[in-house]
C-alpha cells in the first residue's frame, strides 16, 4: 500500500475477502493494519489468521483496533522475549516494568526495550569481570556465554553457537490487549522447536576483519 498512508481501506478489504485469504502478512505500521481490520470487520470477513508482526506488540495497538479484534486473529511473534504479561510470574520482567515507572514515568514498555535490556546485560555483565575494560575483554566474556537469559527477559541463548535460536513466544491481541497465544510453550514459557532456514540463493560474502586487513588480536 502506499507509504504515505490509505484514505479508505475498504477495497483492500473486499478484495482480500474475494480472494478468500486465510492468512495475513501485514509489513507496515501497525496504525494502518488497525483501519485494514475495521474495514474487514465492516464487509464481514476475517481471515483465519493475521500476522501483526512485533511491532505492533503494545497497548496502542489493541486501542486502535478496537471491538475489530473481536472478530480478528492477530498474532505477533517476540522471538526469544518473554512478554509482559508474564510479569506476574517472572521477576524479571516486572523489574523491568518497575524500572519504567521510576525513572521513566508514563513512558510504554516496549518490546524493544526488553531487547535492549537485554542487550544492556550481556555487556554489563561480560564488562563487569573484565580485570581490565576492553573491547576484546568484553567480547570474550561475552562469547562464553552458552546459556544468557539476560536475568530472565529470554530463553536461553548460547552465544558460542553459529545456529539460529530456536526458541519463540507467540502473543496475540484480543479486545482486552494482548495476551500469551495457546503455542503450545514446551520449555517454560517458550517453544523451542523452529526450524532453521537453509538460504540456498548467492547473497554474496560478508564482509570480515580480513577484508580489510585485521583480526581479532587488533580489537582492543
Amino acid at each position: 500500500y502506499p507509504a504515505a498512508g490509505v484514505s479508505d481501506w475498504t477495497p483492500y478489504a473486499q478484495s482480500i475477502k474475494k480472494d478468500g485469504v486465510k492468512g495475513l502478512v501485514f509489513l507496515g505500521d501497525f496504525p494502518s493494519l488497525a483501519k485494514l481490520e475495521q474495514a474487514l470487520t465492516s464487509v464481514g470477513y476475517a481471515p483465519d489468521w493475521i500476522d501483526a508482526n512485533s511491532n505492533a506488540y503494545g497497548p496502542a495497538f489493541p486501542q486502535l483496533a478496537g471491538a475489530a479484534l473481536s472478530k480478528q486473529h492477530n498474532y505477533a511473534e517476540l522471538f526469544a522475549t518473554a512478554p509482559l504479561e508474564s510479569a506476574a510470574d517472572n521477576p524479571a520482567v516486572r523489574q523491568a516494568i518497575d524500572l519504567f515507572k521510576k525513572y521513566a514515568p508514563g513512558k510504554q514498555v516496549t518490546y524493544p526495550a526488553l531487547r535492549a535490556f537485554s542487550a544492556w546485560l550481556l555487556f554489563a555483565t561480560a564488562a563487569r569481570d573484565c580485570a581490565e575494560l576492553t573491547r576484546r575483554c568484553v567480547y570474550d566474556n561475552a562469547m562464553k556465554n552458552t546459556a544468557f537469559t539476560a536475568g530472565g527477559l529470554q530463553a536461553p541463548f548460547d552465544l558460542t553457537s553459529k545456529e539460529p535460536p530456536r526458541c519463540y513466544v507467540i502473543v496475540e491481541a484480543t479486545a482486552k490487549g494482548w495476551q500469551a497465544a495457546d503455542f503450545k510453550p514446551d520449555q517454560g514459557a517458550y517453544r523451542c522447536d523452529a526450524p532453521a532456514y537453509k538460504y540456498e540463493g548467492d547473497y554474496g560474502k560478508p564482509a570480515t576483519l580480513a577484508d580489510v586487513g585485521k583480526s581479532l588480536a587488533d580489537l582492543t
